[in-house]
């Protein structure tokens, strides 16, 4: 029979490893309630998410922030391995990163603010 068991190793600590049998059910279990239920409101949540982001009120100080932050990383983080010319995937994937999590950043400062003043 299936059963839960935790695993002691400190990069899974917390996480409840379950046997192959059982993770097969619940994912199928989890599938089909996405279809049933799920599709729609994750679908509206989406657009939501959507809207949010690239919102023409948030996004042209949202984009400022980016480039000012983003740069700043990305010289601390990169500048470098990009003077050397030794960027390569890994790293370009993360100064990519190092523009747009000021940007969400910022663009969920907003929209938290901008929710906080209407009544």
């Amino acid at each position: 029979m299936s059963q839960v068991r935790f695993v002691s190793d400190p990069a899974l600590a917390g996480f409840a490893c379950i046997d192959p049998p059982l993770r097969v059910r619940v994912f199928a279990w989890a599938i089909s309630a996405i279809k049933v239920e799920g599709f729609q409101t994750m679908r509206k949540c989406l657009k939501k998410i959507g809207g949010i982001l690239f919102n023409p009120r948030f996004a042209p100080t949202a984009l400022k922030v980016a480039l000012f932050v983003g740069t700043v990383l990305f010289v601390i983080n990169h500048g470098k391995a990009f003077l050397n010319g030794q960027m390569n995937q890994d790293r370009w994937i993360s100064a990519g990163l190092s523009y747009c999590v000021p940007y969400l950043v910022n663009t969920h400062g907003q929209f938290v603010s901008n929710a906080r003043k209407r009544p």
